[in-house]
């Protein structure tokens, strides 16, 4: 795929709707086996409401009614990893939480959790030279 077209978001838990409020323990990143960037966002619980869309160029994450700690609103620069992710960055919003990924040239991403952790991966597509665009 060519990046992003229109809008899709991705719903994981379903936040309850109940006052309970969700937080971040710990946001972590990595360089997979096959040159992906592997963002890991440890969570309070596995009933955090996530919601994930691409939005332009960028992966965005909001987690629902959660805090952020202040150590970890910041931004993070990866571009050392030589991964398509360039950086990420954390920051309050209202109740919620929300985590924009940037990443360059041209990638996909696949999302999962386990328990309390919820990865992201992005990875690079390698265009195929013989291919008549």
């Amino acid at each position: 795929t060519n990046g992003p077209t229109g809008s899709t978001v991705s719903h994981f838990a379903e936040s309850s709707g109940g006052a309970q409020k969700h937080s971040v323990r710990d946001i972590d990143f990595r360089r997979g086996n096959a040159g992906e960037g592997r963002v890991v966002i440890d969570l309070s619980d596995n009933s955090t409401g996530i919601d994930l869309r691409t939005q332009g160029r960028t992966i965005v994450i909001d987690l629902l009614q959660t805090t952020l700690p202040k150590n970890l609103e910041r931004r993070l620069n990866v571009v050392d990893f030589a991964t398509p992710v360039q950086s990420i960055e954390a920051f309050r919003q209202g109740d919620n939480t929300r985590i924009v990924i940037e990443p360059k040239g041209q990638w996909e991403h696949a999302a999962y959790q386990t328990d309390s952790r919820f990865i992201l991966e992005v990875k690079p597509v390698i265009e195929d030279p013989n291919k008549l665009v």
